[in-house]
């Protein structure tokens, strides 16, 4: 068997963080005095350094993972697919047999409908009426706020 170094603390770096200024823009303040005289005050405003994190990454929920465990190899890498592939704040994807299988050889053919299934029997995925169009479970994996894409589809935008 090969043997594998030990560590005492995590080696991993996270890299690609960068320093982001950010300005928060100053506000009216509006004071009512005892008198009833108003007055207008103009705030300054401010400047921060946060960190920020501009790498793409697709959030995958706690609890999910009982959908997921007993997926199938090729669900699984289905899965992948849809997480490299996934558009930023959507919850709807196509996927055709040439992509899955452009993405992974485990995908032609017929694995790739074994895929499919796979994803539809754990609920990951839904089929729409539209053709290669697949509704992603946004309560498993989403790629971006589910507030704004709640707040988008409660106002009857897109989603």
């Amino acid at each position: 068997m090969k043997s594998f170094e030990a560590y005492e603390e995590s080696p991993f770096g996270i890299y690609g963080v960068v320093d982001k200024q950010v300005i928060k823009k100053g506000s009216n303040i509006v004071i009512t005095s005892e008198t009833g005289r108003k007055w207008n005050m103009q705030t300054a405003s401010t400047q921060k350094v946060v960190k920020h994190d501009p790498a793409p990454y697709v959030k995958v929920f706690r609890g999910s993972t009982i959908a997921l465990r007993d997926l199938s190899k090729r669900g699984f890498v289905l899965l992948l697919f849809i997480i490299e592939h996934l558009p930023i704040g959507r919850n709807s994807i196509f996927i055709t047999r040439e992509s899955a299988g452009a993405f992974s050889k485990s995908l032609r053919g017929a694995s790739y409908y074994a895929a499919i299934i796979d994803l539809l029997t754990y609920g990951v995925i839904l089929r729409s009426t539209i053709t290669d169009k697949y509704f992603v479970n946004p309560n498993i994996l989403f790629n971006g706020s589910r507030a704004k894409s709640r707040a988008r589809k409660d106002s009857g935008g897109p989603n």
